[in-house]
């Protein structure tokens, strides 16, 4: 072998620098994909400037330039991203997420505060009408003919109602009936007993509507008014007696819950 590289020899390094210096052109974008075809086809600058080789080498390379050396320089065309990039961008995207997290429990948040205050306005929506429904309750149409205390030297425990027989006597409160039939003095009664544990009593009524253990509601109608047992005339005596068991004045009772009975 000669002192000199062998043409074919000299030619494939010079088109190795050719190629990777024609790389570095396409990754800076100073050279587009067609510029590259025709680089690696005549071995010469775009422009019609002189090639790589100098006077003295080569005039061309003997080895042709594949089509795989032209895709690959072509197609990578995109700079490789950096991880600091990718670092800046990771942290973008979760704080993003993180930022979307709290909008959507912050709007979770104001439509259970809604969906409370709807329900509680309903909730006092429907007292208020229970209120003024124990108030509408017209126990009995009538006049009262005797109030509570003693009579006699007998203590009269209740409060009578003098009304025709038959007249309609509707419960004041929701309850449950724990007595309906016959009771001595009384004829025939109705007992029942409210959620606080109040029983009212209803007393020489001519006709019971209802039967121990039913549940009743305010201003359901239970019994008529008559003139059975220990009676002067038709009327509906009330007693009202406490959680505790004391009977109390009814008419003081009734009053407070403003229920009506003339």
């Amino acid at each position: 072998m000669s002192g000199a590289l062998p043409a074919r020899i000299l030619a494939t390094v010079v088109a190795g620098g050719a190629v990777a210096v024609t790389a570095q052109a396409v990754h800076s974008g100073a050279l587009s994909p067609p510029d590259v075809t025709a680089l690696l086809r005549t071995g010469t600058s775009v422009g019609g400037s002189s090639g790589a080789l100098g006077a003295d080498e080569p005039a061309a390379v003997s080895a042709p330039v594949t089509g795989a050396d032209v895709v690959a320089l072509a197609s990578d065309d995109t700079p490789a991203i950096s991880p600091d990039v990718l670092h800046v961008v990771s942290e973008r995207g979760a704080d993003l997420v993180a930022s979307t997290q709290q909008q959507v429990d912050a709007a979770l948040a104001r439509q259970a505060a809604a969906q409370q205050a709807v329900a509680a306005k309903a909730a006092e929506e429907a007292q208020a009408k229970a209120e003024e429904a124990e108030r509408a309750v017209q126990i009995v149409t009538g006049r009262v003919s005797s109030g509570f205390g003693m009579r006699g030297g007998v203590m009269h425990a209740g409060l009578d109602i003098a009304a025709p027989i038959g007249t309609p006597i509707r419960v004041p409160l929701d309850g449950v009936v724990i007595s309906s039939g016959p009771a001595s003095g009384f004829g025939l009664w109705v007992r029942v007993q409210h959620a606080d544990g109040t029983i009212t009593v209803y007393g020489h009524i001519n006709r019971s509507m209802v039967q121990v253990g039913q549940k009743v509601t305010a201003g359901q109608q239970i019994a008529e008014v008559g003139n059975r047992g220990q009676s002067t005339g038709p009327h509906l005596h009330i007693e009202v007696q406490t959680p505790g068991g004391q009977k109390i004045d009814p008419r003081g009772w009734l009053n407070s819950h403003g229920f009506r009975y003339q």
